[in-house]
């Protein structure tokens, strides 16, 4: 962004190189110019003939923005927003929106942090349908950001959403840093179709990985409880064993030796 000017830019790199650069103050010319190779299935043009080639799902990069506010404030904006918008013609429309100016997104404050929890709707699920998923947001009381939570979702719709840094309540004017929490999807071994979202796919991982950690740690404990029951009984075996050794020494030997006397 461009503070002063309060315009979006969009800079078009080859191999870190600058080669073209696009401002615009609309978020939806943002979103259909990231997006055209998808929408019109050709190369874009510049005005002196040259063709830029990239691929919507795999060559964007979006930054963060810090700028500092009259009072010296830092404030963080995170361009992952645009990225559902951008993967998908459509991403949930009546939940998922954004400012529509460069301006109006300079103009939002930032919110408390919130929590994205990814809940299985075990009925759905249950039925067969592939949008079995919802999502819950802790620490958010009342916002505009609530009509997500009543959206089914399936595994990409929320992995999608996941990779969002930020949201943003347009209602409130809020931009709220977001946590993902996982539980619920590290039983239904799903990570493997995750690749393309690193957010989500990199968070149940570290969910699956401690999980195993904790399983370990519980079997070890469980081992040392064992050896605290155990350990007594080998020793009063142990003692009981070698006195019958003797015994059984001190009633052969003499015999063994009084018949070779008498050979």
């Amino acid at each position: 962004m461009d503070i002063e000017k309060k315009v979006y830019k969009i800079d078009l790199l080859e191999d870190s190189t600058a080669i073209a650069q696009k401002e615009t103050t609309s978020t939806d010319e943002v979103i259909s110019f990231l997006r055209y190779p998808l929408r019109k299935g050709e190369y874009f043009s510049t005005p002196d003939g040259t063709f830029l080639r990239w691929n919507p799902l795999k060559d964007i990069e979006y930054d963060d923005v810090t700028t500092r506010d009259k009072d010296g404030k830092l404030d963080m904006y995170s361009f992952s927003i645009f990225k559902p918008l951008i993967h998908r013609s459509s991403f949930f429309p009546d939940s998922y929106r954004l400012p529509s100016t460069c301006e109006e997104l300079l103009k939002t404050k930032e919110g408390r942090d919130i929590m994205l929890r990814i809940v299985v709707d075990e009925r759905m699920k249950n039925i067969g349908t592939k949008k079995y998923l919802k999502v819950q947001f802790d620490g958010l009381k009342k916002s505009g950001l609530a009509c997500i939570e009543n959206e089914d979702m399936g595994i990409f719709d929320v992995a999608l959403l996941t990779e969002c840094n930020q949201l943003i309540d347009v209602a409130s004017g809020r931009r709220h840093d977001v946590s993902i929490n996982v539980e619920s999807l590290a039983p239904l071994r799903l990570v493997h179709l995750l690749s393309e979202y690193p957010n989500l796919q990199s968070i149940i991982t570290s969910n699956i990985r401690d999980l195993q950690l904790a399983e370990a740690d519980e079997y070890e404990d469980g081992l040392e409880e064992d050896d605290k029951y155990e350990q007594p009984n080998v020793e009063y075996i142990e003692p009981a064993y070698e006195e019958g050794l003797e015994e059984v020494q001190e009633n052969i030997e003499p015999e063994y030796e009084e018949g070779l006397e008498e050979s």
